[in-house]
């Protein structure tokens, strides 16, 4: 067994219909998740809050698919959130 992949398991199923021997491959990993954002209604009481996060939702460029931008501005936003109730 090799130890280049220790959290890797390969095995075959059973054919079905074709004469092709189909594989399943499990893999797990020990690269911690980053935590979940979770927004607070308090932040809109904080002074700096509104200032900080508007900014940052509007220098995202709208060019491409709406949806990667939707992203790009959540992230933004999250990013911008995080830093102006830190500080």
């Amino acid at each position: 067994m090799s130890t280049l992949f220790r959290n890797t398991s390969l095995t075959s199923a059973i054919r079905a219909k074709s004469d092709h021997t189909p594989i399943i491959l499990a893999l797990s990993t020990n690269i911690p998740k980053p935590g979940t954002f979770r927004f607070e209604n308090a932040w809109l009481h904080h002074h700096d809050f509104l200032p900080t996060v508007i900014p940052a939702w509007h220098a995202v460029p709208w060019d491409g698919d709406a949806a990667g931008v939707l992203a790009a501005s959540f992230k933004a936003v999250r990013c911008a959130a995080k830093h102006c109730i830190l500080d």
